[in-house]
């Protein structure tokens, strides 16, 4: 199991913010320490024992030593009463900061959702294992019957009375029979193995089990574009012994960028540079972004080429794409394909249309 370094623990936990870290304790190279309250604190002699306590009941020693393994972390937390979560929060990374991070290939996102690594798109849909999900055709014989009922009703109104008399030709009235046997005919043409995909969700084969290779590339490539609970992440990489990139270097190197972040922390304290984050945080919102173009009347197909441009701040793969500008409209059983090639063709109508405006501005 993975040691954890001063380096990982500033990492994870904001120790320098008051905000975010817990009073009376000090976070050193070798180890969390327990500051006991001075007798000229403004604390009873009750609160100073409270504030003094340490799992060890030894306060000349850390009550975290560095290194320690996850186990040890966790039961120290157990003893604060602060699990991980609290100091993370609600925070999730993209998958390709993940891979970066700990020098991972594309594929080995799969094994964090096997693990229960929590995952969502970009649009907020939760993932889930296609491979636990049931399949069926789309539709019921009962309901394809009633279908076939309903246009049996609407070919009734088939002529219009006009003041020149009739128009329009009644067609021959089918029988129950007839009908039924319709609705059965549709019944086993129709496919049977669709997922059935609980609403809210987006369904992807944790084991990659595709038939063909690039069936299995497109699924990594989507799963890179996920995003991964952080907490998540943290505990999974601790438990099989993965550092991350920047953990893994030499002290000196640690110090410089301890340094580095200093410094950067400093700079991001200044009025102009919380402004311009704001900014930059507005302008990086996609839900926000479509609705205000959409509210400029930007044409959603430029919507869609600005959303999969690669040198813009989404970089969506073609399906998001779709699943951003709701081309699946009212059409709640449209496949991940079909919608796929919904934003394909939206992201080329798009880069036809801006070409041509610029043809005529020139």
């Amino acid at each position: 199991m993975t040691q954890i370094g001063y380096a990982d623990f500033i990492k994870v936990f904001n120790v320098h913010d008051p905000l975010d870290w817990v009073p009376g304790l000090e976070v050193r190279t070798d180890g969390v320490w327990i500051i006991p309250a001075r007798n000229d604190d403004n604390c009873t002699p009750e609160e100073r024992a409270i504030l003094s306590e340490h799992p060890e009941k030894d306060l000349s020693i850390p009550a975290l030593p560095f290194p320690c393994d996850y186990h040890r972390l966790e039961k120290f937390l157990s003893w604060l009463g602060m699990p991980l979560e609290v100091f993370i929060g609600d925070k999730w990374d993209h998958g390709q900061d993940v891979l970066k991070e700990y020098g991972l290939q594309g594929f080995q996102l799969f094994d964090l959702l096997k693990e229960g690594v929590r995952a969502r798109t970009i649009t907020g849909l939760e993932v889930v294992n296609e491979d636990e999900l049931k399949r069926q055709g789309r539709e019921s014989l009962a309901e394809l019957e009633r279908i076939e009922f309903l246009k049996e009703g609407a070919a009734d109104t088939g002529i219009v009375i006009t003041g020149h008399g009739p128009v329009g030709a009644r067609p021959l009235k089918r029988s129950d029979n007839e009908i039924k046997k319709a609705a059965q005919l549709t019944f086993e043409k129709q496919p049977k193995n669709v997922l059935v995909i609980p609403d809210g969700c987006e369904a992807i084969s944790y084991s990659l089990s595709y038939g063909d290779d690039k069936k299995r590339m497109a699924a990594i490539l989507r799963a890179v574009s996920f995003l991964f609970k952080y907490v998540d992440v943290i505990k999974y990489m601790w438990a099989h012994n993965i550092k991350s990139l920047e953990s893994s270097l030499p002290s000196a190197q640690q110090e410089q960028s301890q340094q580095a972040a200093d410094i950067t922390s400093h700079a991001e304290k200044h009025p102009g540079h919380r402004i311009l984050q704001e900014k930059k945080e507005q302008a990086l919102s996609l839900e926000a972004y479509v609705q205000k173009c959409r509210a400029d009347k930007i044409d959603v197909d430029v919507i869609a080429t600005e959303l999969y441009d690669k040198n813009g701040p989404f970089k969506l793969p073609y399906l998001e794409c779709a699943r951003a500008l709701k081309l699946e409209g009212d059409d709640k059983h449209v496949d991940i394909m079909t919608l796929k090639q919904r934003g394909v063709r939206a992201v080329k109508r798009g880069k036809q249309k801006i070409l041509h405006q610029k043809k005529n501005a020139s």
